[in-house]
């Protein structure tokens, strides 16, 4: 569990940088966010893709196991 915890949360990092060099999206949105240091919404967004990230990487932990 610790080990999937620390890949989310690399996936999580990797896709926020993807996303800040013009992936768009809510990539955009946090940039923004970032540019008019409005901190609570970039709090907001950096959690919003962390639990996407580990909601996803369950879901494909699951299906995984499912197949296997």
């Amino acid at each position: 569990m610790g080990e999937n915890m620390a890949n989310a949360a690399l996936a999580a990092i990797a896709s926020t940088k993807y996303m800040l060099v013009g992936a768009g999206g809510i990539g955009l949105k946090l940039q923004g966010s970032l540019n008019t240091l409005a901190w609570g919404q970039v709090s907001v967004i950096l959690v919003l893709i962390l639990v996407t990230v580990i909601v996803s990487e369950w879901v494909s932990a699951k299906m995984r196991h499912a197949v296997i």
